[in-house]
Order: structure tokens, then sequence, then C-alpha cells
């Protein structure tokens, strides 16, 4: 089985906008629309069996919608295959969203519980985006949200285009995160640190 972790989709009707934004913002030149249904076109083109869509929330307003349509996927992305020798028919999930908690929300511990009780595994966040260092205290409800619930969190880690001057979450930070929040499930995302594979090297690997 082939499974992407670390995948990005939007509403369609904010698709175009957003791979627009970012395309021009990294200028990057982008291989898909941002859909859905691009994605899964592009799953079943390289033979991936699941996707794991990480959705941020970049400021306190999207919050809950991001999270809507992280249920929505989780929900609508099961099909039916038939068992031809059995004649049964078993439900696949193709997809897998995780939610996301902005670190500026006065609705923190309650948004992490309400995904978890929708079934959400975990939460993506990136620092640079919301231009809070990974550990500033301003996290700290979302990680105790996140133990509370029994939801794991996924990080933007190391270097981005968005924030080319100043690294939010670093291998260091990520040390000190870990340290004060020893059950956390903390996710590295970009092998440790983009860009910052020595930091991670000597301080991460064999790390929880």
């Amino acid at each position: 089985m082939l499974i992407d972790f670390h995948t990005h989709a939007f509403p369609d009707r904010l698709a175009e906008k957003a791979i627009s934004k970012l395309s021009a913002s990294g200028d990057i030149s982008n291989f898909g629309n941002g859909t859905i249904a691009d994605l899964l076109a592009h799953m079943d083109g390289y033979k991936v069996d699941r996707a794991v869509i990480l959705n941020i929330a970049t400021n306190p307003r999207q919050q809950t919608n991001v999270n809507d349509f992280a249920i929505e996927i989780n929900t609508n992305s099961k099909c039916s295959i038939s068992q031809n020798s059995t004649k049964q028919s078993n439900t696949l999930q193709r997809l897998y969203a995780l939610g996301s908690l902005n670190p500026d929300s006065d609705r923190i511990a309650a948004e992490a519980k309400r995904i978890a009780d929708a079934g959400i595994r975990g939460i993506k966040i990136h620092p640079d985006y919301v231009s809070c260092a990974i550990d500033d205290p301003k996290f700290d409800a979302v990680f105790k949200a996140c133990i509370d619930n029994n939801l794991f969190v996924v990080s933007h880690s190391g270097w981005d285009f968005i924030s080319p001057d100043f690294i939010h979450c670093t291998p260091e930070r990520i040390l000190r995160v870990l340290a004060k929040f020893p059950e956390l499930r903390f996710i590295a995302a970009h092998m440790g640190a983009n860009r910052l594979w020595d930091e991670t090297e000597r301080l991460l690997i064999g790390k929880n």
C-alpha cells in the first residue's frame, strides 16, 4: 500500500485563488489545480492508495471553516468496493483530512474536542503562516488541547518561502516543545526541518 502523508487541497470555490497565490509567492509552477478531484486523479495516476490532506487555519476566522472542510472530506471520501469472491461490499476511505487549530483563536479547546469527536485524528499547523514561533507560549493551548483530545500534531518545520528571513520552527525550538509537552505526538514535516539538515541530524534524530 502506498500512502502520501503530505498533500493539500482546497474547497472548489477557493482552489483557483489559493493555488495562484501560492504559486506566485513561491515562484513555483503548480502541477494541479488544488481541488479534491484533481488530487484523486493524481493519486490514480501514480497508484497512490491513500492520502492525508493537511489543512491550515492561518487565522482564527478560518478555524471553523477549515475544520468543517476536513470533516466533510472524511465523510465523503469513502467508496464501496465489491468483493467478487464473497459478493460483499467493503467501504474504503482514500482521503484522510487533518484539522487545524490557530494559536490566536479563543475556541481552541472547544474546537479540538469538536474535531476529535468528528473522528479527525490530528491537526496541521504552520508557524510561518501565523507568524508565531513553535515554542512561543501562544501555542501552549494548542498543544494542551491536542494532548487532552488525543490528537497528533503535524507542523511545517524549517525554511519556508513565506518567511525567508525568519524560521519559526527550527530543530532547537522543536526540542523545547518536546521538553515542555512530553506527551505530545509531534511530527516535524519536511524531514525534521526543511534546509536545516545538519541541525536536524544533531538535535532531532532519536528524539520522540
